[in-house]
């Protein structure tokens, strides 16, 4: 048995806490109480200390993985964009579309997109074409 003897100092109202409670978790002596409740206590200090440990991973983890999606996306939408430029501009020329036809084109769009906030629905309803 490795302990040491030391003295400490409760409020009345912890000590009779202290007795009441030794029932209840059935320890022997007041020793064996308070030596339970700093295991528990540092039991719950080191858990705090894990659990932010624990967010912390998670979350640089999550950033990790958000930042890798981002770059990701962000490459398919240029791609993507790449690919409407090309199918625009064969259009424009087979067409032959003066510049300025163009440019109306390009706001008159700009400006439907504004007005159904970027959603398309197909087929539309009776009620959204009379909206119009």
């Amino acid at each position: 048995m490795n302990k040491s003897h030391i003295s400490i100092w409760l409020d009345k109202k912890q000590l009779s806490e202290c007795d009441a409670n030794m029932k209840i978790t059935e320890c022997k002596t007041r020793s064996e109480y308070i030596s339970r409740a700093i295991e528990f206590y540092n039991g719950y200090l080191h858990d705090k200390n894990n659990e932010a440990f624990v967010c912390n991973s998670v979350s640089k983890t999550f950033q990790s993985m958000l930042s890798s999606t981002e770059r990701r996306i962000s490459r398919l939408m240029f791609k993507q964009a790449v690919e409407t430029a090309k199918i625009f501009w064969l259009m424009i020329k087979a067409f032959k579309y003066p510049p300025e036809a163009v440019d109306e084109f390009h706001i008159d769009c700009v400006e439907e997109v504004k007005r159904i906030n970027g959603a398309i629905k197909f087929p539309m309803s009776a009620n959204e074409e009379s909206d119009e």
